[in-house]
């Protein structure tokens, strides 16, 4: 959060005549009223969200008894892990404000740290129907909660520690709060003593005997950033991101010592302590099991393999639970940047040459050596892309970390994730040719599935293309690839061969085929149309906003292109005469356009962290926002099927949404 969100906006006058300049105000407020109203036919109407998502990328987790909590985006889910092996996704929240970063159980309770949207309180003893029944609105954002005796402790950023009564779940209480000097990033608790990561300034250690009147009675400084804490007995273990795991005795609270350090492969985020073990979930280091039995010398076990970038662990019942977004993560640069925010990818561009594999929620025994696997709750977390087979209920996702998603959507709303098919490369985008299913593999080329069963697709083939294939489509059996700085290149799927290229100036993003013509994408090289009525022989025609935006998408309707220019925002193009295209209308966002697609006289635009935009483009000249729908994740993608639309929002999943 910025510190320019917490400060009031106050008109200073200048004039020595106070009384004129109030009457120029209020003269000013009234045409602004006026103005207003008169416009208000063009504003865009108040935020909605998303009905449900499938997959996301999991950045909390907490456990009680045969039920895991999962903080998805911006949702709560809930997850059946009576039986390791085979987790089951039960049920999720409505979408919160901001993205989960913290959750907590108190009996039959869930407490959820969400961000500027406060202590956020859920029923937990339905995990099919997820509840919100409570909620503490805090000054700061709200970066983690543990809970102990009916009172729930908050990491509440720059404002520090916030305890509340948390007694009567419906009626959540603040109790009394005390400032850190630094960003309270973490909290635990134990036997009325508060050990809080305050970020630069180390674990402030604080006696919250009396809730209404905390006091700090000890500090532990580190060297790196403190970020989480974890309490057993006489022992802190201390997460200090790119300053590893530290060990500290807390003894006596009022003066910490030192007792062991222990540099990890990435930065330490999230610790739990269970059994002389601190267990730390080092983003890209993966999870780190630590023994402590000797604090003075922390010795790092066999990590749990298959993780890729660890972000939350948990301990329920003989488990372990670790969430696992899958994906690159910043470093941090400012505490008042959150995991989500950081591990939030805005390029696609020059990725691994393989995807890393699945991410969701890892279940794990601890051994005498370390971590054990048992099962995997899959939650697709880099959706880039979505194409619905048009003769059955089945949609399929490209996801960059694993290939293809199959998804059933015989219930619109609840699709259900039926099986992962590993393309071989990074998939960044999909769309079926009769019983074909072709997916722009990065830099793997173009791959071919077969779908005849539609359920089950089959992989065939790998085409090696000269670039790096980003989008695809096809005209009467041959496939056109946006292959970055390779330009459109035209591919024989059947053959496994490619036909013909055409380079372009600068880095071909995505392709749409309208009839013999191709409009290719070509970021700051501009819309660019091509004459494929030959594909041996491409024959390049018209260009236009070249220089003007990135453009990365484009749709056709009724003789218009409506084109995703990035931050320019989408253009209306006339493309009544492809050697001569033309700028009728644009309509900028708070983000960028990346996506777009054309309902009747109704646009829907994919504006990355601006969500879902909908635009009247009933007069083309004067296009116009009216909708805007807050999502998880950005925005990059969508279809629209059964009267939803699908979203692809990379770390947010795949986002439904009822316009």
């Amino acid at each position: 959060m910025s510190d320019d969100l917490t400060k009031p906006w106050l008109p200073t006058w200048q004039r020595s005549d106070v009384r004129l300049g109030l009457a120029l105000f209020a003269l000013a407020a009234v045409a602004g009223l006026w103005w207003l109203v008169a416009q208000r036919p063009d504003e865009p109407l108040a935020d909605g969200l998303a009905e449900a998502q499938v997959g996301g990328a999991v950045g909390a987790v907490a456990v009680e008894g045969n039920t895991a909590w999962l903080g998805t985006g911006r949702r709560l889910q809930a997850a059946d892990v009576g039986n390791p092996a085979e987790p089951l996704l039960l049920g999720q929240s409505k979408a919160l404000p901001e993205a989960v970063r913290a959750i907590a159980t108190w009996r039959a309770s869930v407490l959820v740290a969400a961000g500027v949207g406060g202590l956020i309180v859920f029923d937990g003893r339905d995990p099919a129907r997820v509840t919100e029944i409570g909620r503490v609105e805090t000054t700061w954002s709200v970066n983690d909660v543990t809970a102990a005796d009916g009172r729930a402790y908050l990491a509440e950023g720059a404002r520090g520690l916030r305890i509340v009564d948390i007694a009567d779940p419906g009626g959540p209480r603040s109790l009394g709060a005390i400032d850190t000097p630094g960003d309270s990033l973490g909290v635990d608790v134990a036997d009325g003593v508060a050990f809080v990561a305050d970020w630069g300034t180390g674990v402030r250690i604080v006696d919250v005997s009396d809730p209404a009147r905390p006091r700090e009675i000890g500090v532990f400084d580190t060297p790196g950033e403190a970020s989480d804490v974890a309490v057993m007995g006489h022992v802190l273990c201390v997460a200090d991101r790119q300053g590893g795991l530290r060990v500290v005795d807390v003894t006596s609270p009022s003066a910490p010592r030192s007792l062991g350090v222990l540099t990890l492969g990435g930065s330490a985020e999230r610790v739990v302590a269970v059994a002389d073990r601190c267990l730390v979930a080092a983003l890209d280091g993966g999870l780190a099991v630590v023994d402590v039995s000797e604090p003075h010398a922390p010795r790092l076990l066999t990590p749990l393999p298959g993780v890729i970038v660890a972000t939350d662990v948990a301990v329920g019942r003989d488990w372990v639970f670790v969430a696992d977004v899958g994906a690159q993560v910043r470093p941090a640069q400012d505490s008042r940047i959150d995991l989500w925010s950081r591990m939030h990818m805005l390029g696609v561009e020059n990725r691994p040459l393989a995807a890393e594999g699945p991410a969701g929620l890892h279940i794990a025994g601890l051994g005498p050596g370390g971590a054990v696997p048992l099962g995997l709750l899959i939650s697709p977390s880099l959706i880039e892309d979505a194409v619905a087979h048009p003769s059955s209920s089945v949609v399929y996702l490209a996801d960059g970390h694993t290939g293809v998603i199959v998804l059933d959507v015989t219930e619109p709303r609840s699709p259900r994730a039926m099986r992962i098919v590993a393309s071989g490369g990074v998939a960044h985008a999909v769309v079926v040719d009769g019983e074909r299913l072709l997916v722009a593999d990065g830099a793997n080329g173009l791959t071919v599935f077969d779908i005849a069963d539609p359920l089950a697709p089959r992989k065939v083939t790998s085409v090696a293309l000269p670039g790096e294939a980003l989008g695809v489509a096809v005209r009467d059996g041959l496939a056109y690839v946006a292959d970055g700085t390779a330009g459109l290149v035209v591919v024989d799927p059947a053959a496994a061969r490619i036909v013909s290229t055409l380079d372009t100036p600068n880095f071909s993003w995505s392709v749409t085929v309208v009839g013999h013509l191709a409009y290719v994408c070509d970021r700051s090289g501009g819309l660019r149309a091509v004459d494929v009525s030959d594909p041996t022989s491409l024959r390049p025609l018209g260009v236009v906003l070249e220089g003007q935006g990135d453009i990365v998408d484009v749709a056709e309707g009724a003789g218009v292109l409506w084109v995703a220019a990035g931050p320019a925002g989408v253009f209306a193009v006339d493309a009544s005469d492809p050697m001569a295209l033309e700028v009728l209308g644009q309509v900028p966002f708070e983000d960028r356009a990346i996506g777009v697609i054309v309902q009747g006289d109704r646009v829907y635009v994919a504006a990355g962290n601006d969500g879902l935009r909908e635009i009247d483009g009933s007069n083309p000249s004067t296009p116009v926002a009216t909708r805007r729908w807050v999502l998880s994740g950005s925005a990059e993608r969508l279809i629209a099927m059964d009267g939803l639309v699908y979203v692809a929002a990379e770390m947010g999943g795949l986002q439904i949404v009822a316009p």
